[in-house]
């Protein structure tokens, strides 16, 4: 786990897995969203990047296990979604 998913696991900002929209080879970006603006815009911080959803199931489970709030779908969940509409 690198030093910035740390960081958003210490300062409780809410983390989400995405598909990167500018991949072509299904790679999952871990999303944190660390400001909420007043208009209710967001600031968001990509924190890692992985093609392997086994390796993101992983992550999500240490993530989980230091008190990390995730959201949103797993992780394999949006890499079958995302297998499922190129086939």
């Amino acid at each position: 786990m690198n030093k910035a998913t740390r960081e958003a696991i210490e300062h409780g900002c809410p983390m989400r897995w995405e598909m990167d929209p500018a991949s072509a080879v299904g790679r999952l970006n871990l999303v944190a969203t660390t400001y909420t603006y007043e208009n209710g815009n967001v600031r968001s911080r990509t924190l890692h990047r992985t093609h392997d959803p086994i390796a993101a199931l992983r992550l999500s489970d240490d993530i989980k296990a230091l008190g990390g709030r995730l959201e949103g779908k797993s992780p394999s969940d949006l890499y079958a979604r995302w297998q499922e509409g190129i086939e």
